[in-house]
């Protein structure tokens, strides 16, 4: 009965704000689109702006009525994020407070933990040449455990002692920057990364996996994975693997399909998923090439392979 009550209520007031402008769309939790709403995770409404106003207005529930995500969009079909916004734990509580402009985060950021209590603060600034780039582009100004337990100071200061489900992090913030010897162990992968920072600027990390595994790397960030041979080997693959569907050739239907996939650790191609379709049979084609594809270069994240999911147009063009 609670759950049913929750929908009507939904319900009641989505009919009560029906007769402004607006597009209604379905995702799953991978924010893959999807037409049915009895298959969706989440639904995004997007309303035209209020009288004055030049943004328009987005809001995002979960399934069970709950708000998901509200705030302001430039795009009338798109989100293209600006000015506050505000996402829920399905439970109801804040999970995060951001301000954006034009799409990126700026001013103060506010993470919180599934009971509601703080996580994070940030301060999120634009770099205005190469020599202020830090790792991240933003201040930490407080880290604080599940409890409450807060790690810094009023500048951003102190020694963060953290353990979650998933992880445990030793690290010293200097003025709201990661200095000095990190450690994080993931729990995921079994492994522990030992990463140096001076003010903010990531220097060097290494990994010791619980299996023995040894590694260095010198960038943190995430190389994405790629077709042995670069974008050219990868059109001549697909040159040589396509066939146009001989209904769609006879319709003379063209067009770009989009597919998303997986780059497993190992550089093989899994779990494909039609994102935007042309027509079946060209869906298909494309799918079925796809596996046909020899392993890709995986995605290398902290110096491992990392599985990682991609999404790529491929063009049917009948010449």
């Amino acid at each position: 009965m609670k759950y049913f009550f929750t929908l009507l209520i939904f319900f009641i007031a989505f009919g009560a704000i029906a007769q402004k402008r607006q597009n209604v769309y379905f995702f799953k939790e991978n924010g893959r689109s999807v037409k049915e709403r009895d298959s969706a995770d989440f639904i995004r409404i997007i309303r035209e702006p209020d009288s004055g106003l030049v943004n328009y207005e987005l809001i995002e529930y979960y399934k069970n009525g709950n708000v998901k995500r509200k705030g302001y969009t430039t795009l009338p079909k798109g989100v293209r994020l600006e000015g506050l916004a505000i996402s829920f734990y399905k439970n109801g509580k804040k999970k995060s407070v951001n301000n954006y402009q034009q799409n990126k985060l700026i001013g103060t950021s506010n993470q919180f933990y599934e009971n509601g209590n703080l996580r994070e603060t940030r301060l999120y600034t634009i770099a205005t040449n190469e020599n202020d780039l830090k790792e991240e582009n933003y201040k930490t100004l407080q880290v604080c455990d599940t409890t409450g337990n807060k790690f810094l100071d009023s500048i951003g200061n102190g020694d963060v002692n953290l353990e979650t489900k998933t992880n445990r992090i030793r690290g010293m913030y200097k003025e709201g920057y990661k200095d000095g010897l990190w450690t994080e162990y993931v729990a995921e992968d079994k492994t522990t990364y030992e990463e140096l920072y001076k003010t903010g600027k990531f220097v060097s990390g290494k990994f010791i996996s619980d299996n023995g595994e040894k590694g260095n790397y010198v960038n943190k960030v995430l190389a994405l994975p790629y077709f042995k041979g670069g974008k050219e080997a990868f059109s001549d693959f697909l040159k040589r693997n396509i066939k146009y569907p001989s209904d769609a050739r006879a319709n003379r239907i063209e067009g770009n399909v989009l597919i998303s996939f997986f780059v497993e650790e190992d550089g093989s191609l899994s779990n494909f998923k039609v994102v935007k379709s042309v027509t079946s049979s060209i869906d298909e084609e494309a799918v079925r090439a796809l596996r046909f594809s020899p392993k890709w270069m995986p995605a290398i994240q902290r110096g491992k392979p990392t599985k990682t999911s991609i999404t790529i147009p491929i063009s049917f063009k009948l010449y």
